[in-house]
Formats: C-alpha cells, sequence, structure tokens
C-alpha cells in the first residue's frame, strides 16, 4: 500500500516537473520569436522613415518618371499601415516587397541620368537603403529561425499538450522577397 502511494506521487511529480519544463521551454521559445519580431518591425520602421529622404535625394533626376515617386510614397504608406503584428504578416511583408520593388525601380530610373548616378547625396542614400536591406533581411532571418524554432517545438509531444492547455499561439514566418 504505502509502495503504492510513493509510487503515485513520485509519478505525479514527473508529470509535474515534465509539465513546469514544457512550459518554460515554450515560454523561453515564444519570448525568442517576439523579441525578434520587435527588432523586425524596428528595422522596418527605420526603413519606413529613409524613404522621405531618397525621394528628396532622386526628384531633380527622375525628369518625365515622376510617377515612380508617387509609387514609392504610396508604397512606403501601405507598409507603414499594413497591420504590424503577428496575424497581419503576409499582408506585412507583401507591402514590404511593394516598397522594396519601388525603391528598386527608382534608384534603377536614377542611375540611368549620368548626373543621378555620380551625384554623392543619392550614393549616400543608396548606399543607407542598401545597409538597411540588409540588417532588414538579417532581422527577417533571425525572427524566421525563431518563429520555425517555437513552431517545431510547439508541435510535439509533450509540448502540444501544454499549448492546448495554455494557449501557446502559433507564429508566422515572414516572407520578404530577395
Amino acid at each position: 500500500m504505502v509502495i503504492a502511494l510513493v509510487s503515485v506521487l513520485v509519478c505525479a511529480a514527473l508529470i509535474a516537473a515534465l509539465a513546469v519544463q514544457s512550459h518554460r521551454t515554450l515560454s523561453r521559445l515564444r519570448s525568442d520569436a517576439d523579441a525578434a519580431f520587435t527588432d523586425l518591425a524596428a528595422e522596418l520602421r527605420s526603413r519606413h522613415e529613409l524613404v522621405p529622404r531618397v525621394l528628396a535625394s532622386t526628384e531633380r533626376y527622375l525628369g518625365s518618371a515622376r510617377y515612380e515617386a508617387s509609387n514609392v510614397a504610396t508604397a512606403r504608406h501601405a507598409a507603414r499601415t499594413a497591420t504590424i503584428g503577428r496575424r497581419g504578416l503576409l499582408r506585412q511583408a507583401r507591402a514590404e516587397n511593394a516598397l522594396s520593388q519601388a525603391l528598386a525601380d527608382i534608384f534603377r530610373l536614377v542611375s540611368e541620368d549620368p548626373a543621378g548616378a555620380t551625384d554623392p547625396t543619392v550614393t549616400c542614400v543608396r548606399a543607407q537603403v542598401v545597409d538597411l536591406a540588409d540588417r532588414v533581411d538579417s532581422s527577417v532571418l533571425r525572427y524566421n529561425t525563431a518563429a520555425s524554432r517555437y513552431m517545431a517545438k510547439r508541435g510535439r509531444s509533450p509540448f502540444a499538450l501544454m499549448t492546448s492547455i495554455f494557449g501557446f499561439a502559433p507564429r508566422e514566418t515572414f516572407v520578404l522577397e530577395a
């Protein structure tokens, strides 16, 4: 009788320890994904803030292609107003991809003008855009890695039980086009 009671208590303690460890692991992985997402959102905001400088430095070289500047402004607005949150990642990624394409188009047009291609202000702003794009790519990679680790662990036993009990919500990946 005593041995049975001790066995039940030991099993209960092991199950409780496993549950606590599973909860801690999922909490840590979720926190890592959330922190990486916060870093990504900050890099995206920095890129949005750089767009007015891009437009100001390139406007005199656009000539008849002024619609490209309005495309960049429209893409920036769409990227800034897209849902920045875990549930709106697909829409946010699409808006960011459109902004990337609009920026590439405007720099392509400016580089066709010999004066624009050699303008130090344009060159400096282009370097900032490229640097920021690299930082955004790095942040996307960090976030996607953290989200993938969290999602992989979330689906495995005994973590799947903790997910259903404590409501560990899924995290989507953020896909930027190259």
